[in-house]
């Protein structure tokens, strides 16, 4: 055939392709690390894991860019989810993934049963890449549970997301 094709490749100096694979590991050491502690973890923007974790909201989206799904809620809007929980006095996070080139008029806050844990403003502090937040879940909100219901609230007038995907773990 006459089709034409072309490949694109990065191009490293030696000092740039050390610091990349250095970021690399760091990376895969850190999710190997979570994967152990992790007591649910919810894949964002899939119909099947979001029924499984009795998604719920007012004025929420989802989308999709290249393979990444994403939710997030608009003007003031919110999404909330299940996730489960060790029962036990344990302290857990909550990590929440979003694109680090978001930014703009995304604020809001994140709640465990009704109790506001932290407020966040996407900055775009990290482009074209994606981004791991992390929150500690106050004791006071676990103990005795199996799960908790986490939401994500716009401010007014604002958007709560995006989210690509949500993990809840236990610290050591």
């Amino acid at each position: 055939t006459s089709e034409r094709q072309a490949v694109y490749f990065d191009i490293y100096t030696a000092q740039q392709c050390q610091q990349t694979k250095t970021e690399i590991e760091s990376e895969q050491f850190r999710q190997a690390a979570i994967e152990k502690r992790t007591t649910d973890i919810l894949r964002i923007g899939e119909m099947q894991p979001e029924r499984h974790h009795n998604l719920l909201g007012e004025r929420t989206f989802s989308g999709q860019m290249g393979d990444l799904k994403w939710r997030d809620a608009r003007e003031g809007g919110w999404f909330a989810f299940e996730m489960k929980v060790d029962s036990n006095k344990v302290q857990h996070s909550i990590e929440c993934t979003y694109w680090g080139s978001d930014s703009g008029d995304r604020e809001f806050d994140i709640l465990i049963d009704g109790k506001k844990i932290a407020t966040e403003t996407l900055t775009a502090s990290s482009p074209n890449k994606l981004i791991h937040k992390q929150y500690p879940i106050p004791q006071s909100l676990t103990p005795n549970k199996k799960t908790i219901m986490v939401k994500l609230q716009a401010h007014p007038d604002k958007i709560a997301g995006g989210l690509f995907g949500c993990r809840i773990y236990k610290d050591i």
